[in-house]
């Protein structure tokens, strides 16, 4: 089975908002539907942004309900190119106590389509979509991103009643369907031949969770196969792949435990396949002094059947004292089985301060040896799973960046004399 694929106002104003509408109770990439971070970070400055959408239209005006007794106008603005091609760069509400609010496409980052500050879409008529998708009493904004052959990415703003605001929230394959009646929002979205039906519930903190996924997969010779994930709200899937190199993947599930006194959650990555067997199960403690990566690396076995390995990169430093190792694990035939690995050692001493005497200290060689291998499984058919520590990257090329740079400026800073 083929890899699956996919961020404030006034309190008057607040107070006014919740008075109107009341309160209600919230009850491949290979997972191109998950909703990434928010991100809120304006590439540019207002200025620049003007000069860059200084040619702007406005493409389509419409009026906008967010609940009983507080409304809106929508405007869309962006370029009309021809009588099928047409971007959107902002949406702007005018609301109805005279203030203006701006959603622009530049804020939400590179993770998502657009990243050039315009979607791209057929017609302003039918790239917008309105509703609460969270089922919080508020209505909710989504947009269409692309036009590709198979599914029409949406982008979703998520309204926030404690800031007076939208806040972008994440994209899906598909538009979000909601279902009122039992509060749930459905994205089917398929990767030839491969159809699937997400069911997502709210997450009780003005979010979406995947609750359950329903597969069809579709062989020309061995009919349909049709598979059932369910999932509950601190769980969440990564991707898929054949660890045990049966030819049938497995599902890699990250749970998340509530945070502790120090703001600090514990992980669970486990392997499942579809029968409910855990191929594995590798608790993570969060460390206050260093991390651990998860990657999968992908390849053939010793006996030319393809899969992926689990790569676990770890630092951990701990006054002046560190270390930095990686292991590679296989699964094949259902077996944990060590492949590779190897670990440094080092002593960051702040001057005028005693060397610690009995730490093993890793030679210069021993470093670029360390570099060197980690680097080659780095720089081969790696995938990012998770990362555990404060560099959560958001892909694998800048995760592999980062421990590479991270490592060079170890090295330099260990063997000055040596540079």
């Amino acid at each position: 089975m083929k890899k699956r694929l996919f961020a404030l106002l006034l309190a008057a104003a607040l107070t006014l908002t919740l008075a109107a509408c009341g309160e209600k109770d919230i009850a491949d990439t290979p997972l191109p539907d998950e909703p990434p971070e928010p991100v809120a970070e304006q590439p540019a400055t207002d200025d620049e942004w003007l000069a860059l959408h200084a040619d702007d239209v406005l493409l389509r005006t419409e009026p906008f309900t967010l609940c009983e007794g507080r409304t809106a106008t929508l405007e869309l603005y962006g370029y009309q190119n021809g009588e099928y091609d047409c971007g959107v760069s902002r949406i702007h509400l005018l609301w109805d106590d005279g203030r203006e609010e701006d959603l622009l496409i530049s804020d939400l980052g590179d993770e998502v389509w657009g990243a050039d500050g315009y979607t791209s879409c057929w017609s302003p008529e039918n790239c917008l979509a309105t509703g609460d998708y969270n089922f919080d009493g508020y209505r909710d904004i989504g947009l269409q991103l692309d036009n590709p052959a198979y599914n029409v990415p949406f982008y979703y703003w998520f309204y926030d009643a404690q800031t007076d605001g939208f806040r972008p929230y994440g994209s899906w394959a598909f538009a979000l369907e909601p279902d009122e009646e039992n509060e749930v929002c459905i994205c089917q979205w398929h990767v030839t031949p491969e159809y699937y039906t997400d069911t997502y519930r709210p997450d009780g903190e003005g979010g979406l969770y995947l609750a359950r996924r329903d597969t069809e997969i579709y062989y020309s010779a061995d009919g349909v196969k049709s598979f059932t994930e369910v999932y509950t709200a601190n769980e969440k899937p990564l991707t898929y792949a054949d660890l045990d190199r049966d030819g049938e993947d497995e599902i890699l599930v990250l749970a998340t435990s509530e945070p502790d006194e120090f703001a600090k959650c514990r992980y669970t990555l486990e392997a499942r396949k579809y029968n409910g067997t855990v191929l594995f199960t590798k608790e993570v403690t969060p460390y206050y002094t260093g991390w651990d990566t998860f990657f999968l690396c992908y390849g053939e076995d010793e006996n030319g059947v393809w899969g992926a390995d689990v790569l676990c990169y770890q630092t951990h430093e701990d006054r002046g004292v560190g270390s930095c190792s990686y292991d590679l694990i296989s699964y094949a035939g259902g077996r944990e089985r060590y492949l590779d690995g190897n670990t440094i050692t080092f002593v960051l001493e702040a001057d005028g301060t005693a060397p610690v005497p009995d730490i093993r200290r890793a030679t210069q060689a021993e470093f670029v040896r360390f570099r060197e291998g980690v680097a080659s499984l780095l720089e081969g058919s790696s995938y990012l799973l998770f990362c555990s520590g404060p560099a959560e990257d958001p892909d694998t090329q800048q995760a592999v960046e980062n421990i590479l740079a991270g490592l060079d400026a170890l090295e330099a800073r260990l063997y000055p004399a040596a540079g």
